[in-house]
């Protein structure tokens, strides 16, 4: 929430079945996956986290000085999130230990689409970019002319994304 507060509610009556503190205002969704609960907040807490799903217990964090924007993705045991101290990071979902990093001039907002071995983001940077999963090196870098801070959609090998100026591009993965 606003006021740094996640919740687990219960699916059939919404009560409350635990509640945490990461402590910061949050534009990042959570994601469950792997028995975890994995989160971000901004700058006056800038922690990605992981918790527990059945009891909100923290696992692990990671901090930077600037906060986070970007929900993770999961896929298998690796999480893929950027940053807004211009990093893409790959990490090991279940301990938060770094896999890879890769640089960006400038912060990421915009979420990850993991699809057919590659990642692909948005930047502050005006670029959409695709890495590969394995180990982050740069498959292609694209500048649309604008901030890109929405996420991309994947359709059959497309991506479909939007920047801050109002324009809406397709482009391909291949």
């Amino acid at each position: 929430t606003f006021d740094g507060w996640l919740f687990a509610c219960d699916v059939k009556d919404g009560k409350v079945v635990w509640k945490t503190r990461p402590h910061g205002d949050t534009d990042v969704s959570p994601v469950v996956a792997l028995g975890r609960v994995f989160t971000a907040a901004e700058e006056e807490s800038p922690h990605l986290y992981s918790f527990e799903e059945a009891t909100g217990k923290e696992v692990w964090r990671l901090t930077n000085n600037l906060g986070w924007w970007s929900t993770p993705a999961v896929v298998g045991d690796r999480l893929y999130v950027g940053s807004q101290n211009n990093r893409f990071l790959c990490l090991e979902a279940l301990t938060g230990k770094l896999v890879w990093q890769y640089p960006t001039t400038a912060p990421i907002w915009s979420s990850a689409a993991v699809v057919d071995g590659k990642v692909i983001f948005g930047g502050y940077d005006n670029h959409v970019t695709m890495l590969a999963v394995t180990d982050g090196h740069l498959i292609s870098k694209v500048n649309l002319g604008g901030r890109v801070i929405s996420s991309p959609c994947i359709v059959r090998g497309n991506v479909y994304i939007g920047t801050a100026t109002g324009f809406f591009f397709g482009l391909t993965t291949s």
